[in-house]
């Protein structure tokens, strides 16, 4: 897989949430999920933070992406 860094500097190319989107892969999603509602103790995750197309796309954004503010700021600057 090709790098995709986000703004933030994360490798989503290495991110499981983004593998198992650009998969169609349901099972790795539910694991990414699984495993992210312990590391951040956030029982009540979605399913849905887990579906991601890469922070940079104009697709779907998962976690906490959506609402970052980095990317947002970078976005809006057309970095």
């Amino acid at each position: 897989m090709n790098g995709m860094i986000a703004y933030c500097g994360l490798d989503c190319a290495a991110c499981g949430a983004y593998i198992a989107t650009q998969a169609d892969d349901r099972e790795a999603q539910e694991r990414v999920v699984t495993q992210w509602r312990v590391q951040l103790n956030l029982p009540d995750m979605p399913f849905e933070a887990a579906i991601c197309d890469g922070c940079t796309s104009t697709g779907r954004l998962g976690g906490y992406c959506g609402e970052c503010p980095v990317r947002a700021c970078a976005a809006g600057k057309g970095v």
